[in-house]
């Protein structure tokens, strides 16, 4: 009877063990795009947070660290999409120029498709455009 207990027991484990690695790339996932973003790279400005938009106006900064750092808005991006075009949480597509690390986070210098020059922070970078 102990037996048959100890051989069956894993089923159980195993679906837990496979739950925590889809939660844990879930989590992971958003860091990872991120960091894997490259000076050249296309990407959608995002103002949405767990597919919800909080922001539709993303602010571009005259220097890295924003209003703490005495920069000014230099512009405005849009922070979603047209959701009926499958563009949701995806908003103005920049090109990025250069990143910075300034007080713990990656501030990202990126220019628009209208030659607008201006930082923004990590938070606001969304997917890869294509």
């Amino acid at each position: 009877m102990q037996e048959d207990t100890q051989r069956g027991g894993g089923g159980e484990m195993k679906k837990f063990i496979l739950l925590m690695f889809v939660v844990l790339l879930i989590v992971i996932y958003p860091i990872i795009s991120r960091a894997a973003t490259e000076i050249g790279d296309k990407i959608h400005i995002t103002g949405c947070e767990n597919g919800v938009l909080q922001i539709p106006v993303v602010n571009m900064w005259s220097k890295p660290g924003g209003i703490l750092a005495g920069a000014k808005v230099v512009g405005q991006l849009s922070g979603d999409g047209r959701a009926d075009q499958g563009l949701k949480c995806q908003g103005a597509v920049v090109i990025i120029k250069d990143k910075q690390v300034v007080s713990g986070r990656t501030h990202y210098r990126v220019e628009t498709i209208y030659g607008k020059v201006g930082w923004v922070t990590d938070s606001f970078i969304g997917r890869k455009a294509k």
